[in-house]
């Protein structure tokens, strides 16, 4: 069986941490389902930048597969959207509990790994901007480009984990 992966998108989430990250994991063989976390389950989203997206299901019809990976792009909006979404918080905490990979990229971690409490051991990095939102026990250092810790990783923002 291969591999396969869980991309979050909601509106506001960065277009290029999404569509690269799409991409490299395509290219790597794996596949990729992406998900809608829009409130009213639109599967068309407008990033940050204006890029409209179109996801393959709303996260509801899709949160309960068994994915290997669940993948969190930044993009201040789009982390908020996911931070919101109880569904979404709970799928990442799923992932987790049961030794799943999370991956949280740029504003995510900080906007929805921190204030839910899914990520409370280990070293953590982020967007810069968003250092101060990490607890001091828990910050990778903005010298590391790359936080993993077990099955969580999480990176400061586009270019960094590619």
């Amino acid at each position: 069986m291969s591999a396969s992966a869980l991309v979050c998108l909601a509106p506001g989430s960065e277009e290029t941490e999404a569509v690269t990250t799409i991409d490299l994991l395509v290219r790597g063989g794996i596949k990729v389902t992406t998900a809608s976390v829009a409130s009213d389950g639109n599967l068309a989203i407008t990033c940050s930048r204006g890029v409209k997206l179109l996801a393959d299901a709303p996260l509801v019809e899709v949160a309960d597969g068994e994915y290997d990976v669940i993948v969190l792009p930044g993009g201040i909006k789009g982390a908020e959207c996911f931070r919101d979404s109880t569904l979404l918080v709970e799928t990442v905490k799923q992932f987790h509990r049961s030794g799943r990979i999370v991956a949280a990229i740029c504003a995510a971690p900080a906007t929805v790994l921190v204030p839910h409490d899914i990520f409370p051991i280990g070293n953590m990095t982020g967007f810069p901007t968003l250092k101060d939102k990490i607890p001091a026990e828990q910050m990778a250092g903005q010298a590391r480009r790359l936080g993993c810790t077990g099955k969580i990783a999480d990176q400061p923002g586009a270019g960094y984990g590619y």
